[in-house]
């Protein structure tokens, strides 16, 4: 997870701003690079999610404390 963020840090050009920031698959793995993102305290406009579970997607918003108003299923 903090892979992910250490090259988000090293590859965006706007700083800590992230217009859309998708995941594939809402498991652990999303969970806790969405949380690092969080405590880097990145400013995410629109999280795009897909699971091949619906309900785990769901669950994914709600566990996570994303308004809706942010997310979005692919």
């Amino acid at each position: 997870a903090c892979s992910a963020v250490l090259a988000a840090e090293y590859l965006n050009k706007n700083g800590k701003d992230i217009k859309k920031i998708g995941f594939v698959g809402c498991g652990p793995i999303s969970t806790g690079i969405l949380q690092i993102f969080r405590l880097m305290e990145w400013d995410i406009k629109e999280i795009l999610l897909f699971d091949i579970d619906a309900k785990r997607a769901e669950n994914f918003v709600k566990d996570n404390n994303i308004p809706e108003t942010i997310a979005s299923s692919v």
